[in-house]
């Protein structure tokens, strides 16, 4: 096809029509993370990853066509729909990517991409649909995939953010951490210990071993919060919390000593057995029991003007 100056024109502001709008949504656009990477992937593994995808310029609607190529495309599904779209106003999207590697799926390093795309309607450009594929493809967003099958079990995992909520007296200590599991095996920590001390730490009132045995397992490649409960009985007051996790070797995964405050509980009810049983009663029982006070009270009223008539008549 020969290009003439006014047929070349027309193509360049075709393109500015259509395409500098396109650039102008997708400004600032990211995704996070924004790699996928197992090197320790077994054989029957599926777990689900999640991609956030952010943008600054939110003005419009923006549709996203996913697309999974290369080696490792045959274990990655895309989640609800292979269309993403980032309604007007809305500055993210979640994009969820089931990870499958099935049971038959033989050792070996697996690769590819997660492509993002902009959705452009055609109708309009006719002969020109190369040059717009063109345009459209230097736009995409990529996701490299690597994916590492192996037959070894691997057990690794990493305890962070050590955290202890303020209490009341006699009541239970939370204690949050979050375990991130690394390896290919399902895991959780062993054993939690809990020393809690004075501010001079002179004085030591609890140190003991945390039961672990109630929590779940953390999936492969996957990070889960976990709550435990220390059950201790202190008065208010304020103390250090030295807390340390450790694996089935008896290995330290974390170790940190917080701040914890103990508050005077605030939630003092009153014992049922001082609770006047009339404020149980029903409202008729009330109204009746009102009305007979009244009766009774009246009574007593023209019993004393009796008296006091006939006492002034003898």
């Amino acid at each position: 096809m020969k290009f003439t100056f006014k047929k070349s024109l027309i193509i360049f502001l075709l393109s500015l029509i259509i395409f500098w709008p396109l650039h102008s949504v997708l400004a600032g656009i990211g995704v996070s993370p924004s790699q996928l990477t197992q090197d320790k992937a077994l054989p029957n593994l599926q777990y689900l990853q999640t991609f956030t995808v952010s943008r600054s310029n939110s003005e419009q609607e923006l549709n996203l066509q996913i697309q999974v190529v290369g080696t490792a495309s045959a274990f990655l599904t895309i989640k609800d729909n292979a269309l993403l779209t980032v309604p007007a106003k809305q500055e993210e999207a979640v994009l969820q990517v089931l990870v499958n590697i099935p049971a038959s799926t033989l050792t070996g390093e697996y690769q590819g991409e997660i492509n993002i795309l902009p959705v452009v309607n055609q109708g309009a450009v006719n002969d020109l649909n190369q040059q717009f594929s063109v345009a459209v493809t230097e736009l995409q967003i990529n996701i490299p995939v690597k994916i590492v099958v192996q037959q070894d079990n691997v057990t690794k995992y990493a305890v962070s953010d050590i955290m202890v909520n303020t209490t009341a007296e006699k009541k239970p200590v939370e204690i949050f951490y979050t375990v991130q599991n690394q390896g290919n095996q399902a895991v959780k920590p062993k054993m939690l210990n809990l020393k809690i001390t004075d501010l001079s730490d002179k004085k030591e009132f609890f140190n003991e071993p945390v039961d672990l045995s109630i929590l779940s397992v953390i999936a492969p490649f996957t990070n889960q919060v976990q709550t435990v409960l220390a059950p201790i009985d202190l008065p208010a007051g304020q103390y250090w919390a030295d807390i340390t996790i450790q694996d089935n070797d008896c290995n330290i995964n974390e170790s940190r000593k917080l701040s914890l405050e103990i508050k005077k509980s605030s939630n003092y009810s009153i014992p049922e057995s001082i609770i006047d049983p009339d404020e149980k009663s029903s409202p008729l029982v009330l109204n009746l029991k009102v009305v007979l006070a009244l009766i009774l009270v009246l009574g007593a009223l023209v019993g004393i003007i009796l008296i006091i008539g006939r006492h002034h008549k003898s």
